[in-house]
C-alpha cells in the first residue's frame, strides 16, 4: 500500500479545501493509505472527508503568529517536528506554508507534488511565511510534478517562478452531485433565479453584483437572486440588501459548503460569477454539469470552462456585467438554447484524472 500525505493549511469553506477533498475522497483506499495534515485546525469540512482517511492537525484555528514561525525557524526544524513519519509520496495542496513545509526541506526523501490554484501574479499575499522571492521558488524547485489547476495558472507559475515541472490538472467533480441536485426544495418563486454560490468576501464580487443587480431592478427587470454562502462580507451584503429595499428580491441561504447548494442550484436559470479572480471555477462547472447556464467575468479559466454555446464571459467589470445581464434578460430563449447544448465537460471526469494521478503517485 502507498503510503500518502497530503498537506494543507485548512479544512475550512472555501473552493480549494472542497476540491481537495473531492480528490481524497476519489483516491482508491486499497491502493493508498492517506494522510492529511492541517496547518491550522480550521476543520469546517473535515466531517466530508471519508471516514478511512487519517486527519491531523498542527495549531489550533485561534493561534498567532503562524507565517512568523514558517517565515523564521529553519524548515528542517519545522519538518521533523510536524512530520514524523516517512511516507512514499507527500502532496503540498495548498499554496505559502504547506509548500514551504514539503517543498524546502532536505529531509524528506518522498515523491513531491504540489498544486497551484491561483495566479500567482495576483497573489503576493504568499509570501508571507518566506524571507525572499528566491527562498519561494526554491520550495518548487524541489517538487516531482506541480499541478496547476488552469492553464492561466501554468502560465503565471512558469513567468512567476521560471520551472517547467508543471502538467496542468483539472479540479474533480464527482458525479454524486447530481443526487444532491435532486434534493427537493420548495419551489419559492416563479420569476427568472439567478443563483451565486460561494465564499462571501471581496475577491468573490458578490457584493458588487449585488449593485449591478438593484440597477437593473430600477429598470423594471423582474427576476430574483440566491446567494448561497457566507464569509467576511456577510453582515455586508445583508446591510445593502436592507437599505435598499431588495428584500423581496434576494434570498439568502447562509450554509457555506457544509450544506448541499446543488439543490438550490438545480433549481436556477442562470450561474453568475462575478468574481474579481479565480484560477478555476469549481462552481462554475459544477453548474454546467447540473445543465445551469453559467455568465462569468473573464478571470483565469473561465475560458477552460464556458463555450459560447452554452454560458457567456464578459470583461472583468461593472458594466460589462451589467450588460451581459441585461442582454439575457432581454432574450431568455438564450437561457433555453444554452441548457439543450451539448457541453463537452470530459476534461472534468473523475476516473481520467484519477488515473492520470495514479501514473505520478505508484
Amino acid at each position: 500500500m502507498i503510503k500518502i500525505l497530503f498537506v494543507t493549511n485548512y479544512l475550512c469553506q472555501g473552493g480549494v479545501e472542497k476540491s481537495l477533498i473531492n480528490l481524497l475522497n476519489s483516491l482508491d483506499k486499497k491502493i493508498y493509505e492517506i494522510n492529511v495534515l492541517c496547518i491550522v485546525k480550521k476543520n469546517e469540512l473535515a466531517n466530508q472527508i471519508n471516514h478511512e482517511i487519517n486527519v491531523k492537525y498542527i495549531f489550533n484555528d485561534n493561534i498567532r503568529g503562524v507565517d512568523k514561525l514558517f517565515k523564521y525557524i529553519p524548515t528542517n526544524i519545522l519538518y521533523r517536528l510536524f512530520i514524523r513519519q516517512k511516507y512514499d509520496v507527500e502532496v503540498a495542496y495548498s499554496d505559502g506554508k504547506a509548500t514551504k513545509l514539503i517543498g524546502n526541506n532536505s529531509v524528506s526523501k518522498s515523491k513531491k507534488f504540489a498544486w497551484i490554484h491561483q495566479d500567482l501574479e495576483r497573489y503576493d499575499k504568499l509570501m508571507n511565511c518566506y524571507k525572499s522571492w528566491d527562498e519561494y521558488r526554491q520550495s518548487y524547485s524541489q517538487f516531482n510534478k506541480v499541478f496547476c489547476v488552469s492553464s492561466k495558472c501554468r502560465e503565471s507559475y512558469s513567468l512567476k517562478i521560471g520551472y517547467n515541472n508543471t502538467e496542468i490538472l483539472y479540479n474533480i467533480i464527482p458525479k454524486s452531485i447530481i443526487n444532491k441536485a435532486n434534493e427537493k426544495i420548495k419551489l419559492f418563486d416563479k420569476r427568472l433565479k439567478l443563483i451565486t454560490v460561494g465564499r462571501l468576501s471581496q475577491e468573490k464580487g458578490q457584493l458588487r453584483l449585488l449593485k449591478i443587480l438593484k440597477k437593473l431592478m430600477d429598470e423594471g427587470y423582474e427576476f430574483v437572486y440566491l446567494i448561497v454562502g457566507d464569509g467576511p462580507q456577510r453582515e455586508m451584503i445583508e446591510k445593502y440588501i436592507t437599505e435598499n429595499a431588495m428584500n423581496k428580491y434576494i434570498y439568502i441561504y447562509m450554509t457555506g459548503f457544509t450544506e448541499n447548494p446543488y439543490k438550490y442550484m438545480s433549481k436556477s436559470d442562470l450561474y453568475i460569477c462575478p468574481s474579481y479572480t479565480e484560477a478555476l471555477s469549481t462552481t462554475c462547472i459544477e453548474s454546467l454539469i447540473l445543465n445551469i447556464p453559467v455568465l462569468s467575468t473573464n478571470v483565469p479559466g473561465a475560458d477552460e470552462i464556458i463555450d459560447m454555446h452554452y454560458g457567456m464571459i464578459v470583461s472583468n467589470d461593472d458594466k460589462s456585467i451589467y450588460e451581459g445581464i441585461k442582454k439575457i434578460l432581454n432574450n431568455q430563449d438564450m437561457l433555453l438554447q444554452w441548457k439543450i447544448a451539448d457541453k463537452n465537460l470530459s476534461k472534468f471526469d473523475e476516473r481520467i484524472i484519477i488515473e492520470r494521478l495514479n501514473n505520478y503517485f505508484m
